[in-house]
């Protein structure tokens, strides 16, 4: 919802940036027209400036009886500034002068008429009118090239009309921010159900969204990829089910068979009837036999480990003696195979209690010891060590100066390529990797809310647990 309100703030700050604007652009226009407008009536291709061409009536009185006229620069200006038609009346009305006049034109106009063409039209002609001492002088524009209206207004209204345009403004701005704002807030009411519906599927449960207003097809498109999604989370399910139960029924089944094959093997191992190469195959058969045994319990632990049907059977431990007695056990089974195991405690480790399934644990760490002895050739040094990484955490590594993890092992357990043995990878097969008692340890570490990773060498794997408690010696 938060995202969702980002929006909606994001969508006013863009509403009121495009009110400025508008606002902005409608005064650079209005300064624009007017200051076009009044160049356009100033330069020289204006219908103005009759000052100018009143400048230029003449009244000579040896030439024209001492009737006023226009000069030929007056006619060319008055040209130039686009006017088709002039002419001069007398104090009478009498049209005493005249240039280019329409034949349909009086030659006498009475007071009113004047008074109408001087502040309308004379016969659809724009005109423009000068006066010259008695006479007054009339300059006539082309039909339809100029508007012409008249508009008066109280004194008073014209002072305030800085304030009257300040209010209205002011109005406006709040009625359009109103609108923007219900609008927004419409938009926001219209999201939320879809919003609500994206939190809802992100946490993994399906949704049913009302597929109206204005995010109907939104809705009804995140409605099919929920079912479509529940519909894959069921089947999921459904063979996560069947892999588990398939699993656990082959390894009920196989116990019992598999029991009596190692105890008959055991019995003839035994026997001393039998020459000493029949009992060293009875006894290899038994070797594997557990193998086999011990591979089928990796494949049900892993199995739920990973769908965490595996209950943790915690208590609290010192991590010390608990590493002590891992190494030792493993010092013991080894005299005369030539590998050493060295363990790096600091005293700070002492009183170091650890909450955890201390079965799991060990075996977690029994593989990766394993995994050293069985992937190294004799001779390899296996180092077992431990240290405080802060108040809540703490970290084991086990490392050995042997050939190194392979890289597909690493890629493979990243991927999560389902195990199919315990160890490294195997030379004759370089597509297959088994990585089962690898990915055991991992499962065990992450199901105790830790860490699991590989030193940069490859030579080594860490694994960070939760502290639970520090005491005092």
């Amino acid at each position: 919802m938060k995202s969702l309100m980002k929006i909606y703030s994001r969508y006013i700050l863009s509403a009121c940036l495009l009110l400025l604007l508008l606002a902005a652009a409608n005064l650079i226009f209005l300064a624009a027209s007017v200051l076009h407008y009044t160049t356009y009536y100033q330069d020289s291709l204006s219908l103005g400036n009759m000052d100018s061409i009143a400048e230029e009536i003449v009244q000579d009185p040896a030439a024209n009886s001492g009737i006023p006229y226009l000069s030929e620069e007056g006619i060319r200006l008055a040209e130039q500034n686009q006017y088709c038609f002039a002419f001069i009346l007398s104090p009478s009305g009498d049209r005493i002068w005249q240039w280019e006049v329409p034949e349909e034109f009086p030659s006498h106009f009475s007071p009113g008429d004047v008074s109408a063409f001087s502040k309308w039209y004379l016969q659809d002609y724009p005109v423009k009118t000068w006066r010259h001492g008695d006479y007054l002088l009339v300059c006539g524009q082309p039909p339809h090239s100029a508007w012409k209206y008249t508009i008066e207004f109280p004194e008073s209204f014209m002072r305030n009309l800085g304030t009257y345009f300040k209010y209205m403004l002011t109005i406006n701005l709040l009625l359009l921010a109103s609108a923007l704002l219900v609008a927004g807030y419409r938009f926001y009411i219209s999201l939320r159900p879809l919003a609500w519906g994206i939190d809802t599927l992100a946490d993994g449960n399906t949704v049913s969204l009302p597929e109206k207003g204005l995010t109907a097809g939104l809705c009804e498109r995140l409605n099919q990829t929920s079912l479509i999604l529940k519909e894959q989370k069921d089947a999921l399910a459904q063979r996560d089910n069947a892999r588990t139960e398939w699993i656990s029924g082959v390894s009920h089944d196989i116990r019992t068979p598999l029991s009596m094959v190692m105890g008959y093997a055991d019995s003839l191992a035994s026997d001393s009837s039998l020459s000493a190469g029949q009992r060293r195959e009875a006894d290899i058969i038994k070797q594997q036999s557990m193998i086999i045994k011990k591979l089928i319990e990796d494949l049900n632990l892993t199995s739920k480990l990973e769908y965490h049907m595996q209950p943790l059977r915690t208590e609290p431990f010192l991590l010390a003696p608990f590493l002590r007695s891992l190494t030792a056990a493993y010092l013991n089974e080894m005299p005369g195979k030539n590998y050493e195991i060295e363990l790096n405690m600091p005293d700070n480790l002492e009183n170091i209690y650890i909450d955890g399934d201390k079965a799991l644990l060990n075996r977690a760490m029994k593989n990766l010891i394993g995994n050293s002895i069985r992937h190294n050739p004799p001779g390899c040094h296996i180092t077992v060590s431990a240290m405080l990484l802060n108040s809540h955490a703490c970290s084991v590594c086990i490392r050995d100066n042997g050939s190194g993890i392979p890289d597909a092992v690493i890629q493979a357990l990243e991927e999560n390529t389902p195990a199919s043995g315990s160890g490294h990878a195997e030379s004759s097969a370089p597509d297959k990797v088994h990585v089962m008692g690898l990915r055991i340890a991992r499962q065990v570490i992450l199901s105790h809310q830790g860490n699991f990773y590989f030193s940069t060498d490859r030579c080594g794997i860490f694994m960070e647990l939760p502290v639970m408690e520090k005491l005092s010696p």
